[in-house]
């Protein structure tokens, strides 16, 4: 039996069976949602954004499907189940990177855009600055190599992860701790500087 979304799959399990045999075996539901990638991953792509990340939830989908295929009824309900679970994962992936993504304070923003408007010549700005190149100079060289990856050269935390070889999940934690660090120890320079 062929059916729409999948027509390269066949349901294996006589029709009429109930308990066990109603739900998907594991080989069909992965044979299944792999015959459905290439739509699976532009859904996903639509909602993460980029190529990278929907690559990774349709691997995430993959292992899911694997997992609970027994809850999935039969062959013509695959094809919801998936596009629900990858919706679900690709909003997961989202939060998680909103989470990962550094911020600035919304202090720290304010002396950025007053040295930004005035040309950079913010006076106000500058002992912030000033700090900020010091703690930087602190930093181990493979810190300093991926700060000026992300913010000197404007590079994406994707093409970062290429050129380094490391998974980008690692450069947004990295980056992450170091942003935090620098903030922390601009904060404490600052403070000593006003005392």
């Amino acid at each position: 039996m062929r059916t729409g979304a999948f027509p390269d799959v066949a349901r294996t399990a006589p029709t009429g069976m109930v308990g066990a045999m109603d739900a998907l075996d594991q080989e069909t539901a992965v044979r299944g949602v792999l015959s459905d990638e290439p739509r699976l991953v532009g859904y996903v792509r639509a909602i993460v954004g980029d190529r990278s990340t929907a690559e990774d939830v349709f691997q995430d989908l993959v292992m899911l499907v694997m997992r609970k295929h027994a809850d999935i009824p039969d062959l013509a309900a695959l094809a919801g189940w998936t596009r629900r679970a990858a919706r679900f994962l690709a909003l997961k992936a989202l939060e998680k990177r909103a989470r990962e993504r550094p911020v600035m304070d919304s202090e720290l923003l304010d002396l950025l855009d007053g040295t930004w408007e005035d040309g950079g010549h913010d006076h106000a700005g500058a002992p912030y600055l000033e700090a900020l190149r010091q703690c930087c100079a602190a930093l181990p060289p493979h810190a300093q190599e991926l700060i000026a990856l992300k913010y000197t050269q404007g590079i994406s935390g994707q093409e970062i992860a290429t050129r380094l070889g490391r998974p980008l999940n690692t450069v947004y934690v990295t980056l992450t701790r170091l942003h935090r660090g620098l903030e922390a120890c601009v904060r404490a320079r600052l403070r000593r500087s006003d005392a």
